[in-house]
């Protein structure tokens, strides 16, 4: 079964990725460069995308339906196909997932495409890198541990910390985290979390972060808000609560950057979402034993 994504042979691999870009020919020219480099070669040019093939995967960029968001993250399966299972305790039924980022994609800078590779030793220690994920569980604590999971963070024992952004310190949204460090070390991290019980009248949640720096790779602010809300209306209080810290600083910003994720309430247990800034890579908090 060539290039069948259901053959048992190709268990755990690609089968195709389905890029949405705001800037249709800006993400063509970073694609292109970037499949090439991976050994990918031009396969379909069509009104509205490109697309590239290596073997039996796909990397395919099409122009956003919705212009007004750079960078929207579709319900699970819609973006990516893999012959994998959902991991145990994970809530994915029918639900959709709302995020959204402003201006993070196209402000992204790449001095080093080498250096593009999530968990890369060269981009480790010099970013902080923004996550997120949705779950539902039977009981609170589960659906945020579910939550975490979603985001790639919940083997990390999580400290939060008060929302400024070092200076020369890059921002990425990745969506979900690399691999930081070992089980059970401590990560540093902004968090913005929303949870709601299935009896409660509200129909969402939404987790939004946004943040900000001062021009020339100075330093930056996060800053956070959740509820039982729709997405557009965590965008707007959480840009409102950034310009009200911006004001107190006598900083100039560069264009603030957003990231909303929203789910619908489940009816049985509790639904969680959640955003998060991680500083850097994991670092113990205890001695092991030494023997």
């Amino acid at each position: 079964m060539e290039n069948d994504h259901a053959d048992p042979d190709r268990e755990g691999g690609l089968y195709h990725l389905e890029i949405s870009a705001s800037d249709l020919e800006a993400a063509v020219d970073f694609w292109g460069w970037l499949s090439t480099e991976l050994g990918y070669r031009p396969k379909n040019s069509f009104d509205g995308g490109r697309s590239w093939t290596n073997g039996a995967t796909d990397v395919v960029v099409v122009q956003s339906d919705h212009p007004n968001r750079p960078f929207v993250r579709r319900p699970r399966g819609w973006t990516t196909s893999r012959s994998t299972r959902p991991r145990a305790g994970r809530s994915i039924g029918s639900r959709t997932k709302h995020v959204t980022t402003t201006d993070v994609l196209s402000k992204r800078r790449f001095p080093n495409r080498n250096a593009l590779r999530r968990g890369s030793p060269s981009a480790s220690m010099s970013s902080i890198r923004v996550v997120w994920g949705a779950a539902s569980g039977p009981t609170e604590m589960s659906s945020y541990d579910a939550a975490l999971a979603d985001a790639g963070v919940e083997n990390y024992n999580l400290v939060s910390v008060s929302s400024v952004i070092p200076a020369d310190v890059d921002v990425e949204a990745v969506g979900t985290a690399p691999t930081l460090g070992p089980a059970g070390e401590r990560l540093t991290v902004v968090e913005s979390r929303a949870i709601a019980c299935g009896d409660d009248a509200s129909s969402q949640v939404s987790a939004s972060l946004a943040w900000a720096r001062s021009v020339g790779d100075g330093p930056g602010l996060f800053y956070e808000f959740a509820g039982e809300t729709d997405p557009e209306t965590a965008e707007n209080r959480v840009r409102e609560g950034l310009a009200a810290g911006q004001e107190l600083r006598e900083w100039e910003f560069d264009e603030p950057s957003v990231v909303c994720e929203s789910t619908p309430v489940e009816s049985d247990g509790y639904t969680t979402a959640v955003v998060l800034a991680v500083y850097g890579e994991s670092d113990p908090i205890v001695r092991p034993n030494a023997g």
